[in-house]
């Protein structure tokens, strides 16, 4: 019975590809409201990480590993995002790539730093990295959120 089960589900998986069109691309305003949908939840998360100020070493330590994880998901689901054509897909990728390289190349190592401090209960370093992680600035990636149209993902 469970093998008829499942050879009934693989046609109807493929009808259901088959008629959303398969290959059509988004357009600019569905890239937007689907990254405005990652960005929202990403804010949904950030706001229930900062409600609680991490009180010592190990909450720092938590905090900072719940930080780097719903950084890294939120960078994985923007790149997921498949991208309108032309023009718009271009400017698309170019957020794309701005959102992972802040993201990789400064929130995500800025944490690590401050994992680092609080596994070593260095206070003076712990402050240091808080203090590079708030002056953090997303300025390309905000810009090129608000040239494709998902203002949402813009601060």
């Amino acid at each position: 019975m469970i093998r008829l089960r499942l050879a009934a589900a693989v046609p109807l998986a493929a009808l259901a590809i088959a008629g959303c069109g398969g290959d059509d691309k988004p357009s600019k305003e569905e890239f937007a409201t689907n990254a405005e949908k990652v960005c929202a939840d990403l804010e949904k998360q950030s706001q229930e990480l900062s409600q609680n100020e991490p009180e010592n070493v190990q909450e720092i330590v938590d905090f900072t590993k719940k930080a780097r994880t719903t950084a890294e998901d939120a960078v994985k689901r923007i790149r997921e995002l498949e991208l309108p054509e032309g023009a718009d897909g271009d400017k698309a990728k170019q957020w794309q790539d701005a959102v992972t390289k802040e993201a990789e190349g400064q929130l995500i190592p800025a944490l690590d730093k401050l994992e680092q401090a609080a596994e070593a209960n260095d206070e003076k370093a712990i402050v240091e990295a808080a203090q590079e992680i708030q002056q953090i600035e997303a300025t390309e990636s905000d810009k090129l959120a608000k040239d494709i149209g998902a203002e949402g993902c813009a601060d």
